[in-house]
């Protein structure tokens, strides 16, 4: 069961961090111009990945 949880936390960090550089740039198209939605969704992936993530490392 040790595999399956080392699998769940590669998958969750990966998508935590493409999520957070996804974020990045869909909420900031360019400098000085703020996209709300793009923001509140890709924040929302993001705190969904990092909780995999974190699950994955407490349960590993």
């Amino acid at each position: 069961m040790g595999e399956a949880w080392g699998i769940v936390t590669i998958v969750g960090f990966a998508g935590w961090l493409a999520a957070a550089l996804t974020f990045l740039f869909r909420s900031f198209p360019e400098r000085g111009r703020f996209e709300k939605r793009p923001a509140m969704v890709w924040g929302g992936v993001l705190a969904v990945f990092y909780a995999v993530w974190i699950a994955g490392l407490l349960n590993a």
